[in-house]
């Protein structure tokens, strides 16, 4: 039989982020869920109504393009004096969100979500984070520190607190040279 070392405990500084994760988590998962009001919701920390995605936004399951765009453009033609269903669409497009995609026949075009915008996106999500970690990093805290303290305040999705910013150790790492081992 192999004997292994007890683990030392771990400092109070530790339990209080893991206390701060749990509970950052909860609240982006009752978040993203649509269980908060809409005061819940503005009351909300800034970083944890941002959507953080370390592995890309996808739209939601079972929405189609076609569908919202039918659905935006009916509510616009109903609401003439109400020009934001038009910006939507507007924007949608602007952003890349939805594009135009050739049907199966010539005459007919539908419309369907770009994966550019969702990497697009996802390069966006990945450099907030990655910004956050390395202003921490600058301030004196070790690489590991600062990516328990950022998994912990954004509360990043993951099955624990460790695993979490294990994603943002990783994700620094292919942005940057390597890191030393925590």
């Amino acid at each position: 039989m192999r004997r292994t070392r007890p683990r030392p405990p771990r400092p109070r500084a530790e339990w209080e982020l893991e206390e701060l994760w749990e509970r950052n988590a909860a609240i982006r998962q009752k978040a993203q869920r649509g269980e908060l009001s809409p005061q819940a919701f503005q009351s909300m920390p800034s970083q944890l109504r941002f959507p953080v995605e370390i592995r890309g936004l996808a739209p939601l399951e079972g929405l189609r393009a076609e569908i919202l765009f039918q659905y935006l453009l009916r509510l616009s033609v109903v609401f003439p004096e109400d020009k934001r269903f038009g910006d939507c669409l507007s924007a949608l497009f602007d952003h890349e969100i939805i594009v135009s995609h050739r049907g199966k026949t010539a005459a007919v075009s539908t419309h369907r979500f770009s994966r550019k915008q969702r990497l697009e996106y996802n390069e966006q999500s990945q450099s907030k984070l990655l910004v956050e970690v390395r202003a921490r990093m600058k301030d004196g805290k070790s690489p590991r520190r600062a990516c328990l303290e950022v998994a912990a305040a954004w509360g990043i999705p993951g099955n624990s607190l460790v695993a979490a910013a294990q994603r943002l150790k990783d994700l620094l790492s292919i942005k940057e040279i390597a890191l030393p081992e925590w």
